[in-house]
């Protein structure tokens, strides 16, 4: 395993998620199975938090659709591209916490827990732990561990940390707080519209042929390994279901893409 110090993990990150076919992708959130329009009603409708911090919230996309809600993030897509939203706080969250001490009843993050590595993630839940207090909900989702990602590290030079379902188990006991859900989910294509569908298949389609891939199978064998060619299946059959009939191919399931384990704490 190679090591990264974690300011130059921290600017490495700032780097890649400032591309524009990175953050374009973050649109998808809306449309995950669990963390998506169906996380949103949980969380407004049955846990009613009187305030939120979205970790890693990206271009800020569920402020005022999550009520009382606050992103933070280290980028400022405000400058990164025009006519977007951004983070209602540009700084590290850990840089955060240690200058305001804030207090907040849930953490809402779907992405930061994806990289680090042990410490750093051992480290962020342990911030989030402070910042929620007893009983406080961190709710979200994490990107399966493959077999390849040290090959991921090196190429982008910041860590991306192997979670399985046991990983999470045992990280959530390292930290003290109790897994309450836990579950696959994917991103459903037959919720976006015509326009949204049309859009992301063809950044999906950009990224296929400007990237190689790097994964190989999860290494958890109970989670659904989905590599660029099925994510790519997946986009032109129900393109073609909407816009081209006549290639439609019944065979094919949908399952949704990009699959994710959705996880849920309470402190």
């Amino acid at each position: 395993m190679i090591k990264i110090p974690y300011e130059e993990h921290k600017q490495n990150m700032i780097k890649h998620f400032s591309r524009p076919t990175t953050n374009a992708l973050k649109n998808l959130s809306f449309y995950r199975s669990e963390t998506g329009f169906k996380g949103i009603e949980y969380i407004n409708e049955q846990l009613k938090p009187n305030s939120v911090l979205d970790v890693g919230c990206g271009m800020n996309n569920f402020k005022n659709v999550i009520n009382n809600l606050t992103g933070i993030d280290l980028i400022d897509y405000k400058k990164v591209h025009d006519g977007v939203n951004g983070a209602d706080i540009v700084e590290d969250v850990f840089d955060f916490y240690a200058r305001e001490k804030p207090n907040f009843d849930m953490i809402y993050c779907v992405g930061a827990l994806n990289f680090g590595n042990e410490e750093t993630i051992c480290k962020m839940l342990q911030v989030f732990k402070e910042i929620v207090g007893p009983g406080g909900r961190i709710f979200g989702h994490v990107r399966p561990g493959t077999f390849k990602n040290h090959e991921r590290d090196k190429k982008f030079g910041f860590y991306h940390y192997p979670w399985t379902k046991k990983e999470i188990e045992r990280i959530s006991k390292l930290v003290g707080i109790e897994v309450i859900d836990m579950k696959v989910e994917t991103t459903s294509l037959e919720q976006m519209d015509n326009d949204m569908l049309r859009e992301y298949r063809n950044i999906f389609l950009e990224i296929g042929a400007t990237r190689e891939p790097l994964d190989n199978g999860n290494i958890d064998e109970s989670i659904p390994y989905q590599g660029r060619e099925q994510m790519l299946e997946q986009f032109n059959n129900q393109y073609n279901l909407r816009f081209d009939k006549i290639k439609f191919d019944l065979r094919i399931q949908s399952v949704g893409i990009r699959p994710r384990l959705k996880v849920e704490f309470v402190v």
